[in-house]
């Protein structure tokens, strides 16, 4: 009795190649072609893929499990791989455990999400919070774009960036304009912006005294090092 394979299947070249091979190898095989939005004509894949000499063809929908899953996290977690892209064609894989979709490089909706939240992000994220949020998801980039989404690695930075976005709600208006979208004005359920505490006009909790400790404490290091590689250049 023949061992079936399940194929994810575009109908491009590669994957009709490793299907023909695995036929050559003994295997009955099942082909998956996943629908996550792409513009494809489904139809001739599947004749194409039956042709060659799969057992069975299955198109899966799974648009919505791609955009809710996948998606939204990708745009809250800040995933830019090599921080220009926007990781759609990475992100279709782990949606149906390796499946293969065509690439996806232009995704105009997606990014009017990612700048409209990351300028959200700025009055509703502690400082060092989002610092710490922009080393992860780099790292975290890496990992989909490498096929990671489920790694050890890749589950501990999903948590950790997810629990950043606890505090991350509101609404923010874009402008868009000739191929370009950037926020003009925000509004936070719970921000961190304090017009107060950073006007000018209204005397705070600060005094002059005390800028003192904070000068003594951070120039320490910076007399040690003049003592020990004299003064700086």
């Amino acid at each position: 009795m023949k061992e079936t394979v399940l194929l994810a299947y575009s109908g491009g070249l590669d994957t009709s190649c490793i299907l023909l091979w695995l036929l050559e190898k003994g295997y009955e095989v099942v082909c998956l072609i996943a629908d996550v939005g792409q513009e494809e004509d489904f139809e001739a894949a599947r004749k194409k893929a039956l042709k060659i000499g799969a057992k069975e063809v299955v198109v899966a929908n799974v648009k919505k499990d791609f955009v809710v899953n996948y998606i939204f996290p990708a745009v809250g977690m800040g995933l830019l791989y090599e921080r220009r892209y926007l990781l759609g064609t990475s992100l279709a894989r782990p949606c149906i455990s390796a499946a293969l979709s065509r690439g996806v490089y232009e995704t105009p909706g997606v990014k009017i999400l990612f700048e409209a939240h990351l300028d959200l992000e700025l009055v509703c994220l502690d400082r060092e919070v989002f610092r710490l949020k922009s080393y992860l998801s780099d790292r975290m980039a890496d990992f989909v774009y490498n096929g990671f989404w489920f790694s050890p690695e890749g589950i501990f930075a999903r948590h950790c960036l997810e629990q950043s976005q606890e505090n991350v709600s509101g609404t923010v208006t874009m402008e868009i304009f000739k191929g370009v979208a950037r926020p003009i004005a925000r509004r936070a359920v719970k921000g961190l912006y304090n017009e107060e505490l950073v006007s000018m006009n209204v005397h705070g909790g600060y005094t002059p005294a005390s800028a003192g400790g904070f000068i003594e404490i951070n120039s320490i290091r910076l007399k040690e090092f003049s003592n020990t590689f004299g003064t700086f250049k």
